[in-house]
């Protein structure tokens, strides 16, 4: 009698159910002919068990991995806090989040990790230098001994005054530049190339994805203007809830145009482009932004009024600098992770064809 493991058969499923929908549809959908004509390989249950637990191994790292970098946003929310920078109707204790680092940490399997970046090397389609090899290596170090000097970052925080830090007016043209006019480019070749943002391709994550360039003459009446390190934040919903805004960078000739459905914010003399960032990335403004929307429903927009509205700490530039700098380096710890979590992804797959289809 053939026996099946059904935790094997779940993660089979798991892996090779795309192959169960109809395809080319926007919707794909389940197709119960091919369901039940669906023939699965049938290992050995010893063969099964093994798959089951190196997959169950891969699958206690990803969780890990997912688990720290829900810790090291927290974290970022706990510096802002300490610096004075935001309020926040959840309260973030430093202390409580670097323990659950540290025991999340301890969690992880670094040879595992180290071996993907290894076999990430030697599998890329490009040659990889030895130069660059030693870098992803110290970035793997760097991630591994983070924890250990987290503690110092933390001591160079800077706390807010008894009174708290200089607040300003998001229309205090003094700092900021809300919407700014495409008067200022009425000059310029209308041949330039530069770069076209959709909305589509701002993440919810903070950062721009992808971005194409266009010649000026074919984007300059009816997008919205924008220039390197100028903010955008969507302002219609759902995209504004979502959380869809970014800074743009590396924009073809310093310039950009994108999706009318932004709200540009330029930081003037004064304000760091990257600390205003931070301040309006904010979920409890979204959620104040939120109520402010007008329009018909399903086409809600925020007002540039509500940002008018808005108020921001303003420390010192050198301070707005340290504050970036510091939330940087643990926004790199996010980025090693997420890369990490992309590659153990895959790593089920390959487990089912090493014992499976090899």
């Amino acid at each position: 009698m053939l026996k099946i493991k059904a935790r094997f058969l779940y993660i089979l499923l798991e892996i090779c159910g795309q192959k169960l929908y109809k395809q080319g549809q926007q919707y794909p959908q389940f197709d119960t002919n091919i369901f039940y004509s669906f023939k699965i390989p049938l290992p050995p249950l010893e063969i099964q068990k093994q798959i089951v637990a190196e997959c169950e191994k891969i699958e206690e790292q990803h969780n890990t991995l997912s688990l720290s970098i829900k810790e090291y946003q927290k974290l970022i929310k706990a510096m802002l806090q300490k610096c004075g920078i935001i309020e926040d109707n959840q309260e973030y204790e430093l202390n409580s989040i670097l323990e659950n680092l540290q025991k999340l940490e301890s969690k992880l399997d670094f040879n595992l990790l180290l071996s993907l970046i290894e076999e990430q090397i030697s599998h890329s389609e490009v040659l990889v230098e030895e130069t660059q090899s030693k870098e992803r290596k110290q970035d793997f170090n760097a991630f591994k001994n983070f924890s250990k000097t987290i503690q110092e970052l933390l001591q160079t925080l800077s706390t807010p005054p008894k009174d708290g830090w200089k607040r300003i007016s998001l229309k205090n043209e003094q700092y900021i530049e809300l919407n700014p006019s495409k008067k200022e480019i009425s000059k310029l070749d209308e041949n330039m190339l530069v770069s076209f943002i959709e909305m589509a391709s701002v993440s919810d994550k903070g950062y721009i994805q992808s971005k194409i360039d266009r010649s000026l003459n074919e984007v300059r009446k009816g997008y919205t203007y924008f220039i390197e390190n100028d903010i955008l934040i969507a302002k219609i919903t759902p995209c504004m809830e979502n959380g869809k805004c970014a800074i743009a960078k590396n924009l073809t000739n310093n310039i950009g145009f994108g999706s009318t459905e932004f709200h540009i914010f330029r930081a003037k003399t004064g304000l760091d482009s990257s600390f205003l960032f931070y301040n309006l990335n904010q979920q409890n403004i979204r959620e104040k932004a939120a109520l402010a929307m007008t329009g018909a429903s399903g086409h809600k927009r925020v007002p540039i009024s509500f940002y008018e509205n808005l108020t921001i700490p303003l420390p010192p530039l050198e301070i707005q600098e340290k504050i970036v700098q510091n939330i940087e380096l643990v926004e790199q710890q996010i980025d090693f992770l997420n890369l990490k979590l992309e590659l153990l992804e895959k790593e089920k797959e390959k487990i089912l064809q090493k014992y499976l289809f090899s």
